[in-house]
């Protein structure tokens, strides 16, 4: 009948429509289940994009590259990401199913994950199936030959080996006994250079040829294995055998520069090397060999991967020369235009090929939901155990120095207090110290100068230094309002700036120096009032970068945002009222600034800048530094915010001036105190 062939066809011409229409909405929502296009796919493909991926990642394998990848593919389907918290490992070197669980960030027990791609973890099927149910395993292997080259010289085992033995060796004359001369370096060494892909890949770094077949017949069944020295072959085939579009597996090599399909010819030394670095690294061999010949298997067997490989390294060529531009960055400065600029869609990519782990870990952190101290980091994920402050004399620092006292209090770290009179200008005598220590925190002195090199001896290992600086004009004058110095002088400000020197007899030299130039005399530079030239701009500038960091009091919440980050506490660290009480902060401070600041005119600004030559020039580089420091932070206003609703609680919570409230509120002196009165073992 007509008519109903014309119904029917009619309807079905609707249906595929309303079915088109649902999927591009699916699909422009960003559900992973959406059908995409792409170019030479074969007909068959092997799965779609909501396959779920865990990726075993090999040392010195380019991994880096093909980590990067994951993370592409991981985001742009918008699956749910198993993130290491620290960024780096999955509990790795350890094949413990807990350890791995523990390591994995925001873990809920029993909660499952789309992929996990982040870090090193070794190959634990039980452990890791637990995780990303169904997920197909992915991972690289490399020549061992090229992979023991390298990885001898990228984890340096020569200098390891002369520094545990006195006992100097090339790679050849290593390999005349390997077993034995491994045992002169590092356990690490014996883990990186020995069977070290199938260590990762979860066996022994000496098993027995039945484990080996064994782990071959599992990665047979479970996993794509690319293959590093044919990594474009490689790479094409996973698109073709799993759908990928031709974007997804664009690279720019982040650590090494990859040469897909080039072989060179060894001379008879190197085959001699290969032939014995072959027998050492058994397993690796065997799983090679295996993998590579499957691959080429394969790809004889797939009709238009040629043109299809072909015309993949011609748009890989053209990306890698677009975004030559960028290749001087690094990763945080990468992840910092991915999170903080507006970007052409082409310039963004750039920048997400040439991202890191640790800062895609970061990222996907953020996309999870989580909050800046849980995520940002100076530190691979822990917090630092050698701190420094060294105060600036004459700022209002104060509160930033109790709260560094009561963090180390709460973790038991080793600090020094302030005596209250001490005997000379000799660091150890201005304080009280633990015998037979070296100090976890060191605080700076409130009212002696103290630069930093006098205590670095006295600090654990690879201390964190940091110092703040204050803009010279109003701290000049808060020190002029606080020491009351127009009674003290008898003049007045404009009086005594047409010549401070006048007046050093009338107020006292300590006061003068503290008054003039104090910024640069707090860190060491011995300046008068009139200070200038190259010698007082050089030593300033050696102040500023024997620190790790530079704060700046004017930029106040932003300071200890950035301390949060540089020692890596995971929570926030700076939590006090601001009100009347509290003894660290000068009336009229607020959630911006601890002090209030003074209007004077430019005259007077420029006349104080003047008599204060050493303490500008400290100032204006410290600032600067700050600033670079700043540009290489993600989201550090969100945490400012933290920052400021944190104080508003606090102060909220300690209206009635409650005894838990006490110690935020008193001076790091008093806190030192009461800290050694209940402490014998301070001497």
């Amino acid at each position: 009948d007509m008519n109903i062939d014309r119904s029917w066809v009619c309807g079905m011409v609707v249906l595929s429509i309303l079915v088109l229409a649902i999927a591009g909405f699916i699909f422009s929502s960003g559900n992973v289940n959406a059908t995409i296009s792409s170019q030479n796919i074969p007909e068959k493909c092997f799965s779609r994009v909501d396959v779920p991926w865990v990726y075993i990642k090999t040392h010195k394998t380019g991994s880096s590259t093909i980590a990067n990848m994951m993370h592409r593919y991981g985001n742009k389907y918008g699956l749910h990401f198993a993130t290491p918290m620290d960024d780096t490992f999955y509990a790795w070197p350890s094949l413990d199913a807990g350890r791995i669980r523990s390591t994995i960030w925001d873990y809920q027990n029993g909660e499952t994950f789309d992929i996990l791609c982040s870090a090193h973890v070794r190959y634990n099927k039980q452990a890791l199936d637990s995780l990303v149910p169904n997920a197909r395993y992915i991972s690289v292997l490399r020549s061992p030959f090229t992979h023991v080259k390298s990885s001898w010289s990228y984890w340096g085992v020569a200098s390891h080996i002369q520094q545990r033995s006195g006992k100097s060796f090339s790679l050849e004359q290593f390999m005349q006994d390997p077993l034995t001369n491994i045992k002169l370096g590092s356990s690490g060494d014996h883990i990186l250079l020995i069977n070290s892909q199938a260590f990762d890949l979860g066996l022994t770094s000496n098993p027995s040829l039945n484990d080996v077949e064994k782990l071959k017949n599992v990665m047979d069944k479970d996993f794509i294995v690319l293959i590093t020295d044919y990594m474009d072959e490689s790479l094409v085939h996973l698109k073709r055998k799993y759908c990928w579009e031709m974007e997804d597996i664009m690279y720019i090599s982040l650590k090494q520069r990859i040469q897909p399909g080039t072989r060179q010819s060894k001379s008879a030394a190197d085959e001699d090397l290969e032939k014995k670095i072959n027998a050492m690294n058994y397993a690796d061999k065997v799983l090679y060999d295996y993998f590579e010949a499957k691959l080429f298997r394969e790809i004889k067997e797939d009709e238009g991967f040629q043109a299809d490989l072909e015309e993949y390294q011609r748009k890989r060529d053209e990306l890698s020369q677009y975004c030559q531009v960028f290749s001087r960055m690094d990763e945080i400065s990468h992840r910092v235009q991915l999170q903080e600029k507006k970007l052409s869609e082409r310039d963004r990519f750039c920048h997400l090929v040439m991202l890191d782990s640790q800062s895609f870990s970061k990222m996907m952190k953020w996309k999870e939901g989580g909050l800046p101290q849980e995520i940002e980091c100076m530190t691979q994920g822990y917090p630092v155990r050698s701190i420094a402050f060294t105060r600036t004399l004459g700022i209002p620092d104060g509160a930033i120095a109790n709260q560094l006292l009561r963090y180390g209090k709460t973790n038991r770290f080793s600090m020094a207090f302030e005596k209250s009179n001490p005997k000379d200008r000799k660091t150890a005598s201005l304080y009280y110290l633990l015998p037979g220590r070296h100090l976890n925190l060191f605080v700076g002195h409130s009212s002696e100068y103290t630069p930093f090199p006098q205590i670095a001896s006295l600090m654990e290992a690879r201390v964190v230094a940091f110092t703040m600086f204050m803009d010279p004009v109003q701290r000049f004058l808060r020190l002029w309002k606080l020491h009351n110095l127009s009674k003290l002088s008898g003049a007045s400000l404009e009086t005594y700036l047409d010549n401070p020197g006048a007046f050093k007899d009338t107020i006292g030299i300590k006061l003068h120096d503290l008054l003039h130039n104090g910024q640069c005399r707090s860190h060491g530079i011995n300046a008068p009032y009139d200070a200038s030239g190259i010698k007082i701009q050089s030593q300033a500038m050696g102040v500023i970068n024997s620190f790790k960091a530079v704060l700046v009091l004017e930029k106040w919440t932003t300071s200890m945002a950035y301390i949060r980050r540089l020692i890596c506490v995971k929570d926030n660290l700076f939590s006090f009222p601001i009100n009347a009480h509290n003894a660290n902060l000068d009336p009229g401070a607020s959630d911006t600034l601890p002090y209030a600041p003074e209007t004077v005119s430019s005259f007077v600004s420029k006349l104080i800048e003047k008599w204060n030559v050493c303490d500008v020039f400290l100032y204006n580089h410290a600032v600067t530094r700050f600033e670079r420091q700043l540009d290489r932070q993600v989201s550090i206003a969100e945490e400012e915010d933290i920052i400021k609703a944190s104080f508003k609680e606090t102060t909220d919570i300690c209206q009635n001036d409650s005894e838990m409230c006490q110690a935020m509120m008193i001076s790091p002196f008093e806190y030192g105190q009461q800290q050694v009165k209940f402490n014998p073992s301070f001497q």
